[in-house]
């Protein structure tokens, strides 16, 4: 068997396999013990077996892996627990907040990554990004807010559509990338006033339109095995656009872009 400790990451490693499985533990065992009240708050937040894996597949030992949507801090806090270190940004300050009680509790479990959060827009990356970083991430990492729109911090336009929002985003990301990076962003479907959103379609829509070409597609659902059979476990509830209905259909999987600059793949 050949030792994937050397093997090349991105445009030039051989494909994974196309679906994973990420429900052996539930998603409150994921988080015991390793995030502080609360993180399980956020609408958008990504599985922590699910970011390992990521980080684990994409990444070495010592990388710098980038989250410009941080949310709560999952892909920081996961990639310092696997010893990579971790570089978020978040426009929201109580999400902020969060992520830097996450990242502090983890560094009181001896971590051997650095992590940090800065508060900001995602979509006028690389701006507040410290310069000497640019070139230097080896994984993005992300799972877009489930919404038609995303927040800015721009005087007049609180929030603008999803896919220009992301196209922006991803396009930020480019120069912060070392040669062979690659982003990958976690998402999934969701329901809007009755109706199917197909975001993963938005999520490459947008990453087309930001210069990106998809050079693999996976899948994580979230089922474990008992008894031979398949059990899955429930990714996010979809509920239609009144929160406080009841859900209307539950997800079992996430769809995962793998993606690179066409300049460098």
């Amino acid at each position: 068997m050949a030792d994937r400790r050397n093997a090349p990451i991105g445009a030039s490693q051989p494909p994974r396999l196309s679906v994973m499985f990420v429900g052996r533990r539930s998603l409150a065992a994921q988080r015991r013990g390793r995030y502080v009240a609360g993180s399980a708050a956020h609408p958008a937040r990504m599985a922590p077996d699910l970011a390992t894996a990521l980080i684990e597949d994409y990444t070495r030992p010592g990388d710098l892996v980038l989250d410009p949507l941080a949310g709560t801090g999952t892909t920081l806090v996961e990639a310092v627990h696997a010893g990579r270190n971790a570089l978020g940004v978040e426009i929201g300050p109580g999400w902020v907040a969060l992520v830097r009680s996450n990242l502090a509790h983890a560094r009181g479990h001896g971590v051997a990554g650095h992590g940090r959060v800065i508060r900001g827009d995602a979509t006028r990356l690389p701006a507040g990004i410290p310069i000497e970083l640019r070139g230097q991430v080896n994984l993005v990492l992300t799972a877009p807010p489930l919404a038609p729109t995303m927040p800015v911090q721009r005087a007049g336009r609180g929030r603008v559509p999803f896919v220009d929002g992301m196209a922006a985003a991803l396009a930020g990301c480019v120069p912060l990338l070392a040669p062979g990076g690659v982003i990958v962003v976690v998402s999934r479907p969701w329901r809007h006033e009755h109706h199917l959103v197909d975001q993963p379609g938005l999520v490459v829509a947008a990453a087309v339109a930001a210069g990106l070409e998809l050079i693999d597609s996976r899948r994580a659902v979230h089922a474990r095995i008992r008894d031979d059979r398949f059990v899955a476990r429930h990714a996010s509830s979809a509920v239609t656009g009144d929160r406080r209905a009841t859900p209307v259909g539950w997800l079992q999987h996430d769809d995962i872009a793998i993606l690179m600059s066409r300049d460098v793949s």
